[in-house]
């Protein structure tokens, strides 16, 4: 699984370029940054900014190229200012995509 963060109202600038490298869609969950000082000027980030985190549920051979897609059209230096991170999904079920 890779989580976005981005800015609030930018979700549709990560979607597409998630979409671009492959990946049928995601989850977008609303919320708030709470970032200290020092973490805000290092990530270059606003403290208790509104912020849209993107759940998209990949392949494994896909991550990479998704990750780099959305870095590059929705990364840090952009309106979006989106960061990334994935974490390991051991089981899925209801996605059809999957299936294989």
């Amino acid at each position: 699984m890779i989580v976005a963060v981005a800015n609030e109202g930018r979700t549709d600038t990560v979607m597409n370029a998630v979409r671009a490298a492959g990946a049928a869609g995601g989850t977008v969950i609303h919320g708030k940054g709470t970032a200290s000082e020092e973490a805000a000027h290092f990530f270059n980030i606003s403290i208790a900014s509104e912020k849209e985190m993107i759940f998209i549920v990949s392949k494994k051979e896909q991550k990479t190229q998704i990750m780099r897609s959305v870095l590059e059209k929705a990364g840090p230096g952009t309106e979006a200012g989106a960061v990334l991170f994935s974490l390991p999904v051991t089981s899925v079920e209801g996605f059809g995509l999957f299936d294989d």
